[in-house]
């Protein structure tokens, strides 16, 4: 065995991947090579094969046929390699290929210089398997820490022959080990023409964030006109970034629209803003700003914001994106902090709105709540197995038209669970005390008005468990029944803050307080009587059944009311129904049905089907009904139509008033490499029911970046269950 110092070896891993040591043994002759090479990771043996070596008598090894250069998971296969000792200069003759888990390249004339620890390569063609990706360069330059510089480049996430898209540029530096990509002098052409020139472009090479100027966003407007967005992606830090977008619309003029999101060890959050300097329809400034954020501190302690503000009313109506926007009616402003114990918890809370609609009157808007303070706790297993339960609210109502003050609740309670294999029994004693401090009173109005009463309530249920003859199910049967009493106390000199009644539902069925919010306690004397079945697959716990049946039978009438409601004299509420399927292979069903026993007639109903064998092939059925308010159906589609193209569509309408609520239909093509999704959605944009038109355009290469967004968020935002990939 003959020893050479062939520490250039080394040096062409080197300056392509991970930095290395040089170690050669040849195949016939093995011929076997170490030496310390200066630079990080000198602890692996590199190992050069061949079917023949030569040494000169000037010293120079040349090694031939079927040379391999291998270190780890690193090779570089080649016909011919010389190594000369006096200039320690590596060279590599006629085509040669690099190889390592991140990176493929095949180049001519490999050289390497052992002074500066780079290496160039002329005719190269690189595969990026990440990605994937490929490119081809007149001319590579490899340095010695994970970077090539190429010239006159091809870059691509097609790996044709003949690809779709590429980009061509006169310098580009990719950068493995931070897999990031930067080129200069860019043309990015598709279908043999040139969309865009660039002098400067940024992209990853996987899937780590990566700032860089995104490709713009293109959609037309009858509110707006033609819109053009180019958004920039700034990755601040790890756990920093923007997004800072200018919007320019013909119509309205240049809006900046900017996001930042932020993450820190016991806190994130997010900060919208929009500026419209002044808007050329109305020659307003108009903005939009929303903070949302969150903190969790040590010893159980939390707080939370969310706040949001508006310049005008009809911003969103005017610059808007969607129905969502456009039928807000306030904007919330919520600070509080949080403390949770084991057993108790306490909320400090400061909220108001603002409300943007303007059909709504001063004396209809929400109250601020400045501040309020939640306390509650739950203690069981006390004297006498009684376990025992306590909340209380103080909270100071604020508002220009109308009553406000203070208003403070206190609710102590005991419990008496039982409970065992099969059943559980809870009788419930408990005493609710609510009073007020109130300022802006009528003359004839007391402004310290308060209630209070004691409630009882018996709350049980069996649990019956069988298999099916199969073996493979089980199927569940829960009866419950509730017992609540409540005593009738007059509230009409309360004011209403924050009091509604919520729609009747199989969660309100075993709720004593049929109102929501401090300011009505609900009398009642009744029963509620509810069974629900489960279907469950007894290997995997998943549930493939769920139905529940439920009535409310009243021993006395109501006779605490809402202003402008009536005593409630029925003697049951609606039988409420629901329904949940997912038996079917693909598909899955869920109803909610509500008959009036009194009225003989259907309160509501909601039904909702879908099938879905993949992600991107949904089909959803949604149908609503409310008598007196709304009637609508909802279709939605996403469906491939061939290997490559796609058809998007949804429908709400309604059949009350004989109107498109909404509709969306696209189109989308997709290969290996690109995509191209185009939309039109009209949808009512005004509370005065006048609608939109919008159309969308999204190309997306691969690997790069997309020409818009918009088309995809709306395709997967307004099809239930559905992805654009697969």
């Amino acid at each position: 065995m003959t020893t050479h110092k062939l520490a250039a070896l080394g040096a062409v891993l080197l300056s392509i991947g991970v930095p290395t040591v040089a170690v050669a043994a040849p195949k016939d002759c093995q011929v076997a090579v170490t030496e310390d090479y200066p630079g990080p990771s000198l602890d692996r043996e590199v190992t050069v094969t061949s079917d023949r070596a030569e040494v000169s008598p000037e010293g120079v090894s040349v090694f031939m046929g079927g040379v391999e250069v291998s270190q780890g998971p690193r090779r570089i296969e080649a016909e011919q390699l010389s190594y000369d000792p006096a200039t320690r200069r590596a060279s590599i003759e006629g085509r040669a290929t690099y190889s390592e888990p991140r990176l493929r390249i095949s180049a001519e004339d490999f050289n390497v210089d052992p002074a500066t620890g780079e290496g160039e390569l002329h005719k190269g063609f690189i595969e990026l398997p990440a990605r994937p990706a490929q490119a081809e360069a007149d001319r590579i330059r490899a340095t010695g820490e994970g970077r090539l510089k190429l010239d006159d480049v091809r870059y691509t996430t097609c790996l044709d022959d003949d690809p779709d898209w590429q980009l061509k540029a006169g310098k580009m530096e990719l950068d493995v080990r931070e897999s990031r990509g930067e080129a200069r002098d860019v043309k990015l052409e598709f279908k043999g023409v040139n969309l865009a020139y660039l002098p400067y472009i940024s992209f990853p090479l996987d899937d780590t964030r990566k700032s860089g100027l995104l490709f713009p966003e293109l959609r037309n407007s009858d509110r707006t006109g033609t819109e053009l967005r180019v958004p920039f992606y700034w990755n601040i830090a790890p756990n920093y970034d923007a997004t800072i977008t200018p919007r320019l619309m013909s119509d309205r003029g240049l809006q900046w629209i900017t996001e930042f999101r932020y993450l820190r060890p016991q806190s994130r959050g997010q900060l919208d803003f929009e500026y419209l300097p002044s808007d050329d329809e109305t020659s307003d400034e108009r903005r939009f700003t929303r903070w949302q954020h969150g903190s969790e501190f040590g010893l159980n302690w939390r707080a939370s914001a969310d706040i949001a503000e508006v310049s005008d009313r009809t911003y969103f109506e005017d610059l808007g994106t969607g129905i969502a926007d456009t039928s807000q009616t306030h904007l919330l402003r919520n600070v509080e902090l949080a403390y949770a114990a084991q057993n108790w918890r306490f909320i400090l809370r400061g909220r108001n709105y603002q409300t943007i609609d303007t059909a709504i009157e001063a004396d209809e808007k929400p109250y601020q709540r400045l501040p309020q303070l939640l306390f509650a706790g739950s203690w069981d297993d006390g004297l006498l197995g009684l376990s025992y339960d306590f909340d209380s609210e103080l909270v100071n109502f604020r508002r220009d038209e109308g009553v406000d003050g203070f208003r403070a609740i206190a609710e102590p309670g005991l419990r008496l669970p039982f409970e065992g294999p099969g059943y559980f029994l809870v009788p419930k004693l408990s005493w609710r005390f609510t009073g007020y401090s109130l300022d802006d009173t009528e003359p004839d109005e007391t402004d310290g008005p308060s209630f209070d009463a004691a409630m009882f309530s018996l709350d049980g249920g069996l649990l019956f468990e069988r298999q099916t003859p199969s073996g493979k199910y089980v199927q569940t049967l829960q009866p419950r029944v509730l017992y609540a009493h409540i005593p009738f106390e007059d509230q009409q000199d309360v004011p209403i803050f924050d009091a509604g009644a919520p729609d009747f539902n199989t969660v309100q069925l075993f709720r004593p307080n049929r109102f929501v919010g401090g300011d009505r306690l609900g009398d009642t004397d009744q029963v509620s009587v509810g069974i629900t079945t489960r279907l469950l697959n007894e290997a995997s716990g998943r549930e493939f059944l769920t139905a529940t049946l439920g009535q409310i039978y009243y021993l006395s009438d109501r006779n605490v009311v809402l202003p402008g409601e009536t005593v409630d004299t029925d003697n049951e509420s609606d039988l409420v129904a629901e329904l949940g399927l997912d038996i079917f292979k693909n598909w899955n069903a869920n109803l909610g049905y509500q008959w009036d026993l009194e009225q003989k007639e259907t309160s509501l109903a909601e039904a909702r089907i879908q099938y879905r064998p993949a992600s991107n092939r949904v089909a959803n059925a949604t149908y609503r009904y409310r008598p007196g308010l709304l009637e609508q159906i909802e279709l939605s589609l996403g469906w491939p139509l061939t290997n490559h193209w796609s058809f998007i569509g949804q429908l709400e309408y309604s059949l009350r008033d004989e109107t498109t609520i909404e509709r969306l239909m696209g189109v989308q093509y997709e290969s290996c490499c690109w995509a191209a999704r185009v939309a039109s959605q009209r949808s009512i944009s005004n509370r005065d029911g006048s609608s939109d038109t919008t159309v969308m355009l999204q190309l997306e290469f691969k690997g790069l970046a997309g020409l818009g967004s918009g088309a995809r968020n709306k395709f997967e935002n307004d099809i239930l269950g559905y992805s654009v990939y697969e």
